[in-house]
């Protein structure tokens, strides 16, 4: 079986790369027989790998629908596996076309959303500034359900949140299947040696938080939450991953509020902001340090979290908000969702994680067990199951129905 991935990839500082990389990775260790390659689309060369066919294809500003089938028809895979994202390929008909194309072309096609909009939806997700107005112009949820029409098999992460949306929205249930996002299993590294090499006391509780500098990621409820903290726990910290990923007025304002709440309130000594994006070599070892991970974001996107997958996989203690995108974690805790809006519930559930040894010890031992179900290698064969079932009713001359036209 050839399987062709088309997605973003490394060094592209993109969580759907991340996510890429892992399943190609499950996919080759669950089936060495397996012919893999991955068309790459993005502004800087992709990094290559020994197990599979890393090719440098399109790049989203252009016609990529041309480009990509281009490489489809020199590799006439036997499916290929769109990782979609609005970040990606836009909110135009060029992906319409691409599908056609496929389809016209007799070849099996798989979508995952990693990103699910209604509309309702104000938030673009990772979508750059300019293409999160059009949100406002096109009917995403028609938009969504012709993606549906188009292709064989639509995948998502999550039931509830976002195939359950897809349904209301007229999707044929048997056109979307829910595989959860994989958690990759990993033994932390030392957490006293871990905050020593990062600067802060082995003994000093440390929270901390992936993200750049957004409204939605709600930063600046994280640092009112930490001021709260301190006054329980003096000696807490907090670490901030912060940086500019869209440099835009408003993106810039946003630093600058948060700068300014830590230096209102004196907090200079106690919260490191480290402005850069922090690179996938570096990503275990720095959640090494934490004794909480904090996920504080206020996203009306339904999706999944690659940061909290991570945490999980090193069965670290989670505090998130109760949005779709953290939907997962009511399946460990309920108690670890707090709303998005409200200082004091975010911080009194923090102060819990790191003051309560029984809450914690039951917490992390029900996030291990939960990261155990959703292991790579467990993800990676329901996709193979996936792929297998599609080609079997390919080879029964199945027929799509025709696609509408989206308003």
């Amino acid at each position: 079986m050839h399987i062709c991935l088309v997605s973003t990839y490394f060094p592209q500082p993109c969580g759907i790369a991340n996510y890429t990389h892992n399943l190609a990775g499950a996919l080759f260790a669950a089936d060495r027989d397996m012919s893999l390659s991955i068309l790459v689309g993005g502004d800087r060369e992709p990094l290559l790998d020994e197990h599979f066919n890393v090719l440098d294809t399109f790049d989203w500003d252009n016609d990529y629908p041309a480009d990509i089938m281009a490489r489809v028809e020199t590799l006439r895979p036997d499916i290929v596996h769109i990782q979609h994202e609005y970040g990606i390929f836009g909110i135009d008909d060029r992906f319409f076309r691409l599908l056609v194309h496929l389809r016209d072309k007799g070849v099996t096609t798989v979508v995952t959303l990693h990103t699910v909009h209604t509309l309702q939806s104000f938030y673009g997700g990772c979508a750059r500034p300019y293409l999160r107005r059009l949100l406002k112009r096109v009917n995403i949820e028609k938009y969504q359900w012709k993606i549906s029409d188009l292709a064989d098999l639509v995948i998502v992460h999550q039931e509830v949140p976002i195939r359950n949306v897809l349904l209301r929205q007229g999707v044929d249930p048997a056109r979307v299947m829910t595989i959860p996002h994989g958690t990759h299993l990993a033994k932390p590294p030392d957490k006293a040696e871990t905050k020593t090499v990062l600067g802060f006391s082995p003994g000093n509780p440390l929270i901390m938080a992936f993200g750049y500098f957004e409204s939605s990621k709600n930063m600046h409820l994280l640092i009112e939450a930490f001021r709260r903290v301190r006054k329980r726990i003096p000696g807490s910290r907090l670490w901030l991953g912060g940086y500019v990923r869209h440099s835009n007025p408003r993106t810039l304002a946003y630093r600058e509020r948060c700068l300014g709440l830590i230096k209102k309130y004196n907090l200079e000594n106690y919260i490191r902001v480290e402005e850069r994006m922090i690179p996938e070599t570096e990503v275990k070892q720095v959640l090494g340090a934490a004794d909480v991970v904090c996920l504080a974001y206020k996203e009306d996107t339904r999706s999944s979290s690659g940061v909290l997958h991570l945490a999980m996989g090193l069965g670290k203690s989670v505090a998130a908000s109760r949005i779709p995108k953290f939907h997962e974690l009511s399946e460990v805790a309920d108690e670890l969702l707090v709303s998005p809006w409200s200082v004091r519930e975010l911080s009194s559930l923090i102060e819990r994680l790191i003051l309560d040894r029984s809450f914690r010890s039951a917490i992390e031992k029900d996030i291990r067990d939960f990261a155990l179900k959703t292991a790579w290698p467990a993800v990676a064969g329901t996709h193979l199951s996936a792929y297998k079932q599609l080609l079997k009713t390919r080879s029964k001359n199945y027929t799509l129905p025709t696609a509408l036209e989206v308003a």
